[in-house]
């Protein structure tokens, strides 16, 4: 994988790792129930697709830094 593979798919991680976030605030925002008990540690998909975003995005990250 040469240099500007890597760059992009850092970016597109990023831009994927940003997506998710979105979809969790606005989970947030609109749903009370999701609202309360979301610092008590309850699981939800949203919160499971931003770690494992966040996870993809740091995988690449060391791959661009190589």
């Amino acid at each position: 994988m040469d240099r500007q593979d890597r760059v992009s798919r850092a970016r597109h991680e990023a831009l994927r790792f940003i997506a998710r976030c979105d979809e969790l605030i606005e989970r947030h925002a609109t749903d009370e129930y999701f609202r309360k008990y979301f610092e008590g540690g309850i699981g939800s998909k949203e919160m499971g697709a931003v770690k494992r975003a966040s996870m993809d995005l740091t995988r690449a990250l060391t791959e661009l830094r190589k």
